[in-house]
């Protein structure tokens, strides 16, 4: 089983967009 190296930055990116928005509402 292999990790997809594409699909690990994109769900890094949406954890990022949602810290941002977090961050922007506080």
């Amino acid at each position: 089983m292999g990790i997809n190296k594409d699909h690990l930055l994109v769900e890094l990116f949406k954890l990022a967009g949602k810290i941002a928005l977090f961050l922007e509402i506080m």
